[in-house]
């Protein structure tokens, strides 16, 4: 399963475009979706090799979780770096 962003979504051409974690544009076909996708979305996908090339497909919209609780991490102001003055 890749993941990428949905950059270019054009209904008179049933066209849309991602760009995958490669910065590969990867084209899919809006009549192929079984959801909507909107510009900026984040969404998972498969390859599949067609007539025209690759084309995403199985297309699905998801929302990034942070890994990790930024409230404990501590802010850069409270990290101090002390350095020794020669005597």
């Amino acid at each position: 399963m890749r993941k990428g962003i949905v950059i270019l979504i054009d209904p008179v051409s049933d066209k849309g475009y991602i760009v995958d974690e490669n910065e590969q544009d990867i084209p899919f076909f809006i009549s192929s979706l079984t959801g909507g996708v909107e510009v900026g979305d984040r969404v998972t996908f498969e390859i599949k090799l067609s007539k025209s090339g690759l084309t995403a497909v199985s297309i699905a919209v998801y929302v990034e979780q942070p890994a990790k609780d930024q409230s404990l991490l501590p802010s850069p102001l409270s990290i101090y770096i002390s350095k020794e003055s020669p005597e």
